[in-house]
């Protein structure tokens, strides 16, 4: 890592597949960044993605040149560890994709590795780049949070196969939850099901946390819908966040609904239809906050890292915050695979 504040910042993209080429697409255009060659254990990947970036191309991550600053793991979660450990002996700073890895324990290791090189260590929880996660801010004058629901739905797409959708997908949503409550969980129930063998395909998790927030989280990959919905209930307000389209809407409540209170719970039956036809005018407002124009999140992401890596600043989502999501995760999964209750139907006539 012999970079200066002012040179280039060489790096590798390990794994150019279907997010991994875009890594290397956006780096190749970043100004500060000198795209040093692209690794793909299908060579003809490699030399094809590398062809258009005019970069080079390898087979093996032990064919990249000793000078390296930065890498992209990008390759399948089963492979993280292995890929990350290597990289790091060099050292070179890293942003691994999500999920940092696919177990507790190998996420530990990538992190005590990484803090003890003292390198820069980054996970592609890309939804936190999201614009529409700037909805979050209005949290901060609604406290406590009682109640967050994340629904994540997407067709099945034939990749990260290695992985179910709890490490896929509601991974995603973990981590924002996550984020959204600084804290960790205290109790776990779960329920998983697979449709087409090795892993879950749908799965469905209720989080409990300390301080009294609950989170609900579906994650489905056979879904013929692409949803990304995330809705967060505290007292009196209500914040619906579309992550697929970048939009979100408010609902707060006004000092009428204080000052209204014992009118709402018992309502003269004349007031009553008053009362509904002012509920979203006197009550309760409510504003769509949206983001039209904005960078895209991967580009965003990709250029934090690298902000990080000339600062020397933490990362938004750093190893220790991928290392948690990881471990909710597991829980899940594990939840999942105990659950004692099975309810079955019943062969009696009612």
């Amino acid at each position: 890592m012999g970079s200066t504040p002012n040179d280039r910042i060489r790096v590798a993209v390990v794994g150019v597949g279907h997010l991994g080429k875009h890594h290397a697409r956006i780096l190749g255009e970043l100004p500060e960044v000198e795209l040093v060659a692209v690794v793909d254990k299908r060579l003809p990947q490699a030399q094809t993605v590398a062809a258009k970036l005019k970069c080079g191309a390898c087979q093996d991550v032990e064919e990249l040149p000793p000078d390296l600053d930065a890498a992209v793991i990008a390759v399948p979660t089963t492979l993280h560890h292995v890929v990350a450990r290597h990289l790091l002996e060099r050292p070179v700073h890293l942003l691994i994709e999500k999920p940092l890895t696919h177990s507790v324990e190998l996420a530990n290791q990538i992190v005590e590795q990484a803090r003890a090189k003292g390198v820069i260590l980054q996970v592609g929880h890309i939804e936190r780049f999201n614009p529409a996660c700037r909805a979050f801010k209005v949290l901060d004058n609604h406290r406590p949070v009682h109640l967050i629901q994340c629904v994540r739905e997407v067709p099945y797409s034939f990749r990260s196969t290695d992985i179910g959708a709890v490490l896929d997908l509601m991974i995603h949503d973990i981590d924002l939850v996550l984020w959204i409550t600084g804290e960790l969980p205290a109790a776990i129930q779960a329920a998983a099901w697979n449709h087409f063998g090795g892993h879950e395909d749908v799965a469905v998790a209720t989080l409990y946390f300390p301080s009294g927030t609950v989170a609900q989280c579906l994650a489905s990959r056979i879904s013929p819908h692409v949803r990304r919905e995330l809705r967060v209930y505290a007292q009196h307000f209500d914040l619906y966040v579309d992550l697929l389209r970048s939009k979100a809407n408010v609902m707060e409540a006004t000092r009428f609904v204080e000052q209204d209170l014992a009118l709402f719970r018992q309502p003269p039956a004349e007031r009553i239809a008053s009362l509904r036809d002012q509920l979203f005018e006197r009550y309760f407002t409510r504003r769509e906050l949206a983001w039209p124009s904005v960078l895209e999140p991967l580009r965003a992401e990709l250029q934090h890292f690298i902000r990080c890596i000339r600062s020397g600043a933490r990362p938004i989502v750093d190893g220790l915050a991928g290392r948690n999501a990881v471990a909710v995760a597991a829980a899940v999964l594990e939840q999942a695979r105990t659950a004692s209750l099975r309810l079955r139907p019943s062969t009696k006539a009612a």
